[in-house]
Order: C-alpha cells, then sequence, then structure tokens
C-alpha cells in the first residue's frame, strides 16, 4: 500500500483583504439611532422632537439607508399597541400601520367586509413583500409603480393621522401628494387606513406595470358611482370619478373620463402617448368586466 504524501503547504493568507460590500454600488449605512414607541403619541413625539421616520416594514427605509442616505433617527412602530391590528368601526375596515400585505388579503374581517379589495390584494407583490412590506409604507413611499395608492383610491379609502402639532387629522388617500409634481413628503404619522364596507365591485389590470396601471370601482354607497384610477404615469395616480346610470358603453365612458389626462411625468422607454392610450383601453375592458 503506498504510504501517503502531504499535502503542499496552502500560500499565505494576504495580511489585509478588501472590504466585502453587501449590495454592488450601495455606501455602507450610516450611523443612525432607533427608537421604539408604545404609543402612537410616543411615536409623534419622537418625530417631532428628533425629525425620527417611523419604521414599519421597512423595506422602502432600510434600502434608502443602503444608499448612504435616511434619517439620523427611527421610531419603530412594532410595539405600538394597536398598530398591526384590523378592526371595524363607525362601519369602516380600520388598518393599522404595521398590517402586511398578506396579513390583509388574509384577514377574515377583509374578507368577510371588502371581498373585492381583498381578492385583488392577495394577487398584487411577490412572497418577501407580501409577508415583510405594510400596506401604509407601499402607500407612503411615494412611488409611481407601487400599487396601494391606485387600490385605496379606487375604493374611496382615507387616512386617520397625528400631525405635527399632534392633533388628529382625517383625508382621503386620493388627495395624497400632488398628483403631476413631486409626491410631497408626508409628514403625518398615519394611525390607521379607513377603507369604507360599501357595496362595491372592483377590477384591476396590473399587466402593464411597473409603466402603467388601473383600477376600476363601481359603489353604490349613495349613488352608483364608477372610479377610474391610473397609477404609473405620474409620482401619484390620477383619480376620474363619475355618477353613472350604466355602464352600457365602457369604451365612451373611460374616453370620456380620460380625455384630459395630463402628460406623463414618470420617464418610459416607450413611444409617447402609449401609456395614456392605454390607461383608456384597461379601463373600457375592466367598465366591460363589471358591466356583465
Amino acid at each position: 500500500m503506498p504510504t501517503p504524501q502531504p499535502h503542499p503547504a496552502l500560500p499565505a493568507r494576504p495580511v489585509a483583504l478588501p472590504t466585502l460590500v453587501g449590495h454592488r454600488g450601495r455606501h455602507a449605512m450610516p450611523p443612525f439611532t432607533v427608537h421604539t414607541a408604545a404609543s402612537f403619541a410616543e411615536a409623534r413625539r419622537l418625530m417631532t422632537l428628533r425629525r425620527a421616520r417611523p419604521l414599519a416594514g421597512g423595506l422602502d427605509l432600510l434600502n434608502g439607508l443602503k444608499t448612504g442616505a435616511g434619517p439620523a433617527d427611527i421610531v419603530m412602530l412594532e410595539r405600538v399597541a394597536g398598530a398591526a391590528t384590523i378592526a371595524i368601526a363607525d362601519g369602516d375596515l380600520l388598518l393599522g400601520p404595521m398590517v402586511t400585505h398578506d396579513g390583509f388579503a388574509t384577514s377574515p374581517a377583509a374578507r368577510a367586509r371588502v371581498p373585492a379589495l381583498a381578492a385583488v390584494w392577495s394577487e398584487i407583490a411577490n412572497l418577501r413583500i407580501r409577508a415583510q412590506g405594510t400596506i401604509a409604507g407601499n402607500l407612503l413611499a411615494g412611488m409611481p409603480a407601487y400599487e396601494a395608492a391606485v387600490l385605496l383610491a379606487a375604493v374611496d379609502a382615507s387616512l386617520d393621522s397625528l400631525a405635527p402639532d399632534g392633533t388628529s387629522a382625517r383625508f382621503p388617500v386620493a388627495a395624497l401628494g400632488t398628483p403631476t409634481g413631486a409626491a410631497r413628503p408626508f409628514d403625518h404619522l398615519v394611525t390607521a387606513i379607513r377603507v369604507p364596507c360599501t357595496p362595491l365591485r372592483l377590477a384591476y389590470d396590473r399587466s402593464l406595470r411597473p409603466a402603467l396601471s388601473v383600477a376600476v370601482a363601481l359603489t353604490t354607497r349613495l349613488r352608483r358611482t364608477v372610479s377610474i384610477v391610473v397609477g404609473g404615469l405620474h409620482p401619484r395616480p390620477i383619480v376620474r370619478r363619475a355618477h353613472v346610470s350604466d355602464l352600457d358603453a365602457p369604451g365612451d365612458l373611460a374616453a370620456r373620463l380620460l380625455a384630459d389626462l395630463p402628460l406623463a411625468t414618470v420617464p418610459f422607454a416607450g413611444s409617447p402617448f402609449y401609456r395614456e392610450r392605454m390607461a383608456a383601453v384597461l379601463a373600457a375592458r375592466l367598465l366591460a368586466e363589471l358591466a356583465r
């Protein structure tokens, strides 16, 4: 039997190794301080006194930190009482700012009270984002391709919040930011997203995302109302509403409501006006779907 030969000596490891970066092209995270709040009022005070940014799911906030820019102070909302709850109040479904996409789509309360919206929400995003990302974070990120603003505006949802001076406020999701301009920083602390539990039919087309998404809702709260919401063209969605008696001519209705769409401000690699034309086409298809 041959005698085993010793392995040759390995070369010496270099004394200094290059610094490894987890994400190519990203800088090291700057230092920041994490605060934990036990109530919305405490979180609001930290936002005012320390200029802290609230953190719910954290996907967009942490991505911002990885670029080398970001807040010096962060306030965690995970221990705030009621931040992750889904409740019914005054005929509305209330979603806390820590409610995730999956938490909402699979919630028995959501499926019972707003089944059309819950069904559509079960189809957006990938598994990681659905499990970690929050609806409030998606809504307030100001990203044109994100979907929460489109869907929530279509169902006439509103936000409960605390203003910088600590007073309570409520306003429609459709009023967030300036649709055709840069999305304004949102300095309120959202305490709940308020979704009306009214008779609703909803259709949504996301086949052209991130360039374009269109949601169409038909509600009968007081009058028969059609809402067409177009996302992807501007920092915030464009919302068009009309009272209708029927949906017999969906193409004409879509063309009328979207005739004055402002020219897109979000860059697009395709031909000019393609998204504006396709918005009317998709809206007509969705109206026809609701009419069946």
